[in-house]
């Protein structure tokens, strides 16, 4: 038992979380709310659809993600974050793997 309390010790000297300390889901400098570029249209918290192309995956959202089978939870500099609705899966997938993120707009027609 001493030994894990002089490990402990030493992991915080050099900055390193030990595995059982880290939180669900990976935090960091690039971890925000919205992004640009392949992400711009993407906000945490909006329902898209994820469809396999092949190899990659398409994106899909509906009026900035009004409907969908998974969750924003993260966007990433590199990667995206998405969970299922009913919150069985999480499923963190990098930015090489996508190969589109298609955004419909529909507008309301005037009465």
């Amino acid at each position: 038992m001493r030994l894990f309390g002089v490990l402990l010790c030493a992991a915080q000297l050099f900055g390193i979380q030990p595995v059982l300390a880290q939180p669900d889901a990976p935090q960091g400098r690039a971890a925000t709310t919205t992004a640009r570029g392949l992400f711009a249209a993407l906000k945490v918290g909006q329902k898209v659809t994820l469809t396999d192309k092949g190899g990659a995956y398409e994106i899909s959202l509906l009026n900035e993600g009004s409907i969908g089978a998974y969750v924003v939870i993260e966007i990433g500099a590199e990667h995206l974050v998405l969970d299922d609705l009913v919150a069985v899966s999480r499923r963190w997938i990098p930015s090489t793997a996508i190969k589109s993120v298609v955004w419909t707009r529909v507008q309301s027609l005037p009465r």
